[in-house]
């Protein structure tokens, strides 16, 4: 199949908090200027501003059938997860004071029958209802898995959930399915194909991620109208997919995914499958 890449469906707003800058992160200035020359992609993307009879779209009216289409048509093509549980049943296993907030270990129902634990990272102050914005943060590829985006282990810089919890999110960092019940990446996705064996592994990544916003959206602090979801490499190419099927999401940041699908491993079986590289 052509793939459409999923980054273009949605046009998000900006959340209200400090971020970093250019002045404060001295390498932006670099990775944001734009090359000279862009190459071609050796399989160029189907216009998505147009209809399957070839029709412009000018209206966002028109975008939002589109979509629509798009949607379903990757739906199809990833799979479907059973129904999530109506309740979450959270348990709180551990919690502390650290620097800048509070951080708890929870635990929480994700596809039927299945436990996963996340940090849940406070900002110090008394927070009214419905009063702070909140981000999803989603960890990379490490067997350090949630412990280095919440600040517990690892390189302090790449504490990525800590600073955002500094500058006042709520932050939610949940463990991919891939370090949760399993030794290996590759035993814990041989497992969700005998769970689910016409499901792809992003699709099991989209699903837990939006477990993930269902936490966020329990805390009576959280503003529902900003949500976001931030990620690096494995987490990056989480934030991209739920930025376009969830539109409880309403900004993201995709550190570094990985958007050719000829130049990273979008093909590996925990993601698409050999699928990323059919050039139909």
């Amino acid at each position: 199949m052509r793939f459409l890449m999923i980054y273009c469906l949605l046009t998000v707003p900006i959340l209200a908090a400090e971020v970093p800058t250019v002045g404060t992160v001295p390498w932006l200035a670099e990775v944001q200027r734009m090359p000279e020359q862009v190459p071609a992609p050796r399989r160029p993307l189907a216009p998505l501003l147009q209809t399957p009879s070839q029709e412009s779209i000018k209206t966002v009216d028109a975008w939002q059938k589109q979509r629509d289409v798009l949607r379903r048509q990757w739906r199809d093509f990833l799979g479907t997860m059973p129904d999530p549980p109506k309740d979450l049943n959270v348990k709180v296993l551990s919690a502390e004071k650290i620097d800048g907030g509070t951080r708890e270990m929870i635990e929480y129902e994700g596809e039927p029958g299945m436990r996963v634990q996340g940090y849940l990272l406070r900002p110090n102050g008394e927070a009214k209802p419905r009063s702070r914005p909140a981000i999803v943060a989603l960890h990379p590829t490490t067997n350090l898995s949630i412990d280095n985006i919440a600040g517990v282990a690892g390189p302090p810089e790449k504490f990525s959930g800590i600073g955002l919890m500094k500058a006042g999110f709520i932050v939610f960092c949940p463990r991919c399915f891939l370090w949760q019940d399993a030794k290996t990446i590759q035993e814990a996705t041989a497992a969700h194909q005998k769970r689910h064996p016409n499901v792809r592994g992003m699709t099991k990544m989209l699903y837990d991620a939006q477990r993930a916003v269902d936490v966020v959206l329990s805390l009576p602090e959280v503003d529902p109208a900003r949500i976001g979801a931030f990620g690096h490499s494995l987490g990056a190419k989480e934030v991209l997919y739920l930025l376009a099927f969830d539109d409880r999401i309403k900004a993201g940041v995709a550190s570094e995914g990985g958007l050719g699908l000829d130049s990273t491993n979008w093909d590996a079986p925990w993601y698409l499958g050999p699928a990323a590289r059919d050039p139909k």
